[in-house]
């Protein structure tokens, strides 16, 4: 109980819940039965940034990145460029370099 009751109090002291979750940036505006949401995930801080995976109706699943703002939110270079989609997963950081699998 005691572990719990520290647990909560570490995760709401935190400085991640001192904002409300608000929208960034509409990465996935095409209109599709498929794909209603970009499917964020991966989520990874690295060099002051926050690197993630999210899916496109153009490009499958791409490495993404944000400082926090619309503007600096971008994709990183599509991997396989054109309509072959490819997956990006398992962002990490390994000594001191992003990593992830395609």
């Amino acid at each position: 109980m005691r572990l719990a009751i520290a647990l909560f109090f570490a995760l709401t002291s935190s400085s991640l819940l001192a904002q409300a979750p608000y929208l960034v940036r509409d990465i996935n505006s095409t209109l599709s039965l498929d794909y209603e949401s970009s499917y964020p995930n991966s989520f990874t801080s690295y060099r002051g940034r926050i690197f993630f995976t999210a899916k496109t109706g153009e490009s499958g699943d791409e490495r993404w990145s944000t400082e926090g703002t619309g503007a600096t939110t971008s994709m990183g270079s599509d991997i396989v460029p054109g309509a072959i989609w490819v997956s990006v997963y398992a962002l990490q950081v390994v000594n001191d370099h992003l990593t992830f699998t395609a």
